[in-house]
């Protein structure tokens, strides 16, 4: 009697080893669906838009200087929301060139690296380098300016030769004109700086990935 009860007992146990086993497995399976399904893949070229914080000016901006935008609306995704209006957009300048003598205009290159979202999560990426620059020929501007003087002068010679020459001797007063437009360009070169290019604050502006990112939503 004793013996046919433990194998009564023996069986019901392997039965319900049998049976739960399924079970478990099934849940593992769809508890790692579900994980799978929460990573998501945003390629390089997705673009979404902010709001500069403060003004960036080649006047005063390094190499290295940390920049600050806030998203102006919610990123979405294929529908999936990214991070909400008001995140925090951080990065730094990556090229700075500030405006100089001779018409050098000032420029720089910034490059945008992490979001802080609404809830505090952090999503690093990588955009495309934000360039700014005064859209002009430094060379051509330069050069026109010198032409422009030299005509003056010449003008200016034949219109009163005396003041240029000693007893009409032509080589003096050749090398007298040369001297001339040789002085107006230095000036020139001297007291016409180029121009310092700025981001104003709340200027909108479109950040593209240059990576692709991964999250979990």
């Amino acid at each position: 009697m004793m013996r046919k009860f433990v194998l009564i007992i023996f069986s019901l146990c392997l039965i319900n080893i049998h049976t739960s086993a399924p079970a478990v497995c099934a849940y593992e399976t769809s508890q790692n669906a579900d994980l799978q399904g929460n990573l998501i893949t945003i390629p390089a070229g997705a673009s979404f838009t902010a709001k500069m914080q403060s003004t960036v000016s080649s006047a005063n901006l390094k190499a290295g200087d940390s920049i600050a935008a806030v998203l102006n609306e919610d990123w979405i995704y294929n529908g999936i929301p990214i991070a909400a209006a008001g995140s925090i957009l951080y990065g730094n300048a990556i090229q700075v060139e500030q405006s100089g003598k001779g018409y050098k205009n000032g420029s720089f290159e910034l490059r945008f690296n992490e979001i802080i979202t609404t809830e505090g999560k952090s999503i690093p990426i990588a955009s495309n380098t934000y360039a700014l620059g005064v859209d002009e020929n430094r060379p051509l501007k330069f050069v026109t300016t010198m032409a422009k003087t030299g005509m003056a002068i010449l003008l200016d010679i034949g219109s009163r030769p005396q003041t240029y020459t000693r007893k009409h001797n032509k080589t003096y007063a050749t090398g007298r004109a040369v001297a001339i437009l040789a002085d107006s360009a230095l000036n020139t070169f001297l007291d016409n700086p180029g121009k310092n290019v700025e981001l104003p604050r709340n200027t909108i502006v479109k950040i593209k990935l240059s990576h692709h990112i991964y999250i979990t939503v």
